[in-house]
């Protein structure tokens, strides 16, 4: 039997590729209060760190991308007096 030889750390690459998710992912190590850690895993229930950050990061994206989308609608679309259109109308009471 042959052993493979051994690696160190300049030979990993790493940025990895998830067969699964068809998505590239990467790896770092980055400070987290771990308070703040516990008190989101407490909050959503979700079990790992690693699940804590993902949907943090896909939280802040799309309250961004939600942000961005209401300020491209401004000035688009209906520009009334609704309050006026309301007092206009007819008495539906008996």
């Amino acid at each position: 039997m042959t052993s493979s030889p051994s690696l160190n750390c300049r030979d990993v690459d790493v940025y990895l590729y998830d067969n699964h998710t068809l998505e590239a992912r990467s790896r770092t190590n980055i400070g987290i209060d771990d308070a703040l850690l516990d008190a989101a895993m407490t909050a959503t229930g979700l079990a790992t760190k690693k699940a804590i950050v993902d949907r943090a990061l896909r939280s802040l994206v799309e309250r961004h991308r939600r942000k961005n989308a209401i300020a491209d609608l401004a000035g688009i679309g209906w520009e009334g007096d609704l309050g006026a259109i309301r007092r206009d109308r007819p008495d539906d009471k008996l």
